[in-house]
């Protein structure tokens, strides 16, 4: 198994470092290493005097010094623009992907320094960015943006400045827009604002705003086609590209370095150890479990087990109404049809009654001559004191990649109302079954659920995420909700944040809403004692120290606080593959509490996250059985996706979920968000 990994060759001696102050750093030459860890303090590998070596912990220091002295060379280099010095990205101007007249695509690297088997190395990655190539002063010329519009959605930007005796494009950020230049900072010097004429910066654009220009239509989809093309992780040449940019970009940076520290850079990526690497099978993963009017039925396969039932009697009618526009009536007939009396595809065939055991029942139309009125229409279906209308599922017929489907889906939200939206034209069996699985689910149903072994899985697993809510018409980020899922992985409700929430409430709030998804669990189940804790960002020490003294009360022998990361850069190539993806199943120990796990479902979808894992808060050196025990957790949380009982996911329904959420909150505010929360915690009306 190969890596994006590229051992950077030190020498030992290189990984002592010392401490100096601000006075003793001005007598360094231009071509020595330091890097600043406080206020008036730097450290550097280079010793002067009689300096005694200071502790450095995972060689974090020199990880810095070696970031610093890649950024310092790429800056000499004159096909490298938009150099991030923070997260460690630049961009090559040299091999563009496309170059318009108004926009380029252009391959954008990032690199990470991982210390990793006592050696370090060089993690790199690669993907595409598009770069507007139209000047602040021609879009305002031009009146293709307004000055508001740029200031609040554009603030990024490219801007054309001097340093050290070369002209470039560096990154920055638009403070403030004049009557003919503009306020700027920029990555080399954030706290300092520059005035700099208009025609020097290249606002940052979204792929939409093109539609403002004079750009023919046929060109932004096109855009639209090549950026989902190149960003795609699952390239098969993606290995191959990143050789390309070591060889070219950062094996010269070494080998013509001045710095006796680090001399060259392996051009060959790092092949996993045999015995850093687990496997999981898919045999020791857990059967699918059905049930059905008290019946149950357990499969290894989804749609196997979904196909066996076929339900006569009891069949449970349920109330929709539903919306289309006068041009969509007959699409919506045809799905209502299909969905009640039945479809067949060869061999197969489906039904709601026949699969699900419900039907559905329209009590109400709603009729729409055009779609300007769905808002209205929506409205008016709210106010109505029609009885039918109290525990009616929502169905409305909307046109694809509608404006309005996040503002609807909100609106009914906040009313106490669960919807689900279509937008296809032709419904075949497939569609059928991924329709009927949301709708199961939104009615209160369990559509599926999984097996779960007494001693290898958690009592409860929690799901954490944040995201945002408006606030005076703007998004603010601060608001915290919790999925609650069993030990079979069926969803049981969220909890969430009702108020506004800072950065400091943060901290308080993540124990708070952890207590109260435990203690209202634990009422119904006493026997809980174990808990595993999904999150997509690291737990701090402090938010892991809070939760443990909240759940105190509670009679918890285990809490497992997992961190499930998928903003990493870590690729693996199976290079025994025509694609090079590693599969899913497939577990690299990183650490003693850190790996990567594949939850990849597809031979050419690269997905892996980076695994964290604190026992009761504290780090931990797990063995291979406990890695094994909550990766096999973690997989199985990935077959539990309601939206959808065709297509596999390789998301947890854990991560999956709080994502689906954090997509709705942007269109709430509080006010509607509370009654979200007060009517709706115990439905996936998100899904």
């Amino acid at each position: 198994m190969e890596s994006n990994l590229y051992k950077i060759n030190v020498q030992a001696e290189s990984l002592l470092l010392y401490s100096y102050t601000f006075d003793e750093i001005l007598t360094f030459d231009t071509s020595q290493l330091y890097v600043k860890t406080g206020d008036g303090l730097y450290v550097s590998n280079i010793r002067k005097g009689n300096k005694t070596p200071i502790p450095n912990r995972d060689n974090k220091y020199f990880n810095w010094l070696v970031k610093k002295f890649i950024i310092r060379s790429l800056r000499d280099r004159s096909d490298v623009i938009d150099i991030n010095n923070f997260r460690g990205e630049f961009t090559l101007t040299s091999d563009p992907l496309h170059k318009g007249k108004e926009f380029s695509i252009l391959r954008r690297c990032s690199f990470r320094i991982q210390e990793l088997y006592n050696e370090i190395y060089l993690l790199v990655d690669l993907y595409t960015k598009v770069y507007n190539r139209i000047s602040l002063r021609d879009l305002l010329d031009r009146e293709y943006l307004p000055i508001d519009y740029v200031e609040q959605n554009c603030k990024k930007c490219l801007v054309y400045v001097e340093l050290e005796g070369k002209r470039r494009w560096v990154y920055g950020q638009i403070i403030e827009i004049k009557e003919s230049s503009v306020l700027v900072s920029t990555s080399d010097s954030p706290d300092d604002y520059i005035n700099i004429g208009q025609e020097r910066v290249l606002p940052s654009l979204r792929t939409s705003d093109y539609e403002n220009f004079e750009t023919p239509s046929s060109e932004v989809e096109a855009l639209r086609d090549l950026v989902k093309k190149t960003s795609l992780s699952n390239s098969s040449d993606k290995h191959r590209h990143i050789d390309s940019i070591v060889n070219n970009v950062f094996f010269s940076l070494f080998e013509n370095s001045d710095n006796d520290s680090f001399k060259s850079l392996s051009v060959n990526p790092l092949t996993i150890p045999e015995s850093n690497i687990l496997s999981i099978s898919n045999q020791s993963l857990p059967k699918y479990l059905i049930s059905r009017q008290g019946k149950t039925i357990t499969s290894e396969r989804l749609m196997a087990g979904l196909s066996k039932f076929d339900l006569k009697d009891n069949i449970v009618d349920e109330n929709v109404v539903v919306f289309f526009r006068e041009s969509d009536k007959e699409d919506m007939r045809d799905l209502l049809k299909k969905l009640n009396t039945g479809i067949i595809s060869g061999n197969f065939s489906f039904s709601l009654p026949t699969k699900f055991g419900i039907k559905l029942n329209v009590v109400k139309h709603y009729e729409i001559s055009k779609n300007t009125e769905y808002i209205s229409s929506v409205f008016n279906f709210l106010q109505s004191s029609n009885s039918d209308f109290v525990d009616s599922l929502v169905i409305i017929y909307l046109p694809p990649n509608s404006a309005d489907y996040y503002n609807i889906k909100a609106l009914l939200a906040s009313h106490g109302r669960v919807s689900q939206i279509v937008s296809k034209t032709n419904f075949d069996i497939y569609s059928c079954w991924n329709i009927s699985a949301n709708i199961y689910a939104k009615l209160g149903y369990t559509p599926w659920s999984i097996e779960s072994k007494a001693d290898d899985f958690s009592d409860l697993v929690l799901g954490l995420s944040y995201s945002s809510l408006k606030h005076n018409g703007r998004l603010k980020r601060n608001l915290g909700h919790v999925n609650v899922f069993d030990r079979n992985g069926i969803w049981k409700y969220m909890k969430s944040s009702i108020n506004y929430l800072n950065f400091e409430e943060r901290q308080e709030e993540m124990p708070r809403l952890i207590l109260n998804a435990v203690a209202d669990y634990q009422s119904t189940n006493p026997n809980l004692r174990s808990i595993d804790i999904h999150y997509t960002k690291k737990f701090s020490a402090k938010e892991r120290n809070k939760v443990m003294r909240a759940l105190e009360s509670q009679p918890i022998e285990c809490v497992n606080f997992i961190s499930l990361n998928k903003g990493h850069s870590f690729h693996l190539f199976d290079s025994s593959r025509s694609t090079k993806v590693v599969g899913g199943g497939k577990i690299v120990i990183l650490g003693k509490n850190r790996f990567l796990l594949s939850t990849s479902v597809q031979s050419n979808s690269d997905k892996i996250f980076e695994i964290t894992v604190w026992i009761n808060g504290t780090d931990c050196n797990l063995s291979e059985d406990e890695i094994l025990k909550i990766s096999t957790r973690i997989l199985s949380m990935t077959k539990l996706n309601w939206k959808s009982a065709v297509k596999l996911t390789s998301d947890p329904v854990t991560t999956k979920f709080s994502s689906e959420v954090a997509k709705l909150t942007n269109y709430f505010d509080l006010t509607s968000w509370r009654e979200v929360s007060n009517s709706l915690s115990n439905v996936p009306w998100f899904i």
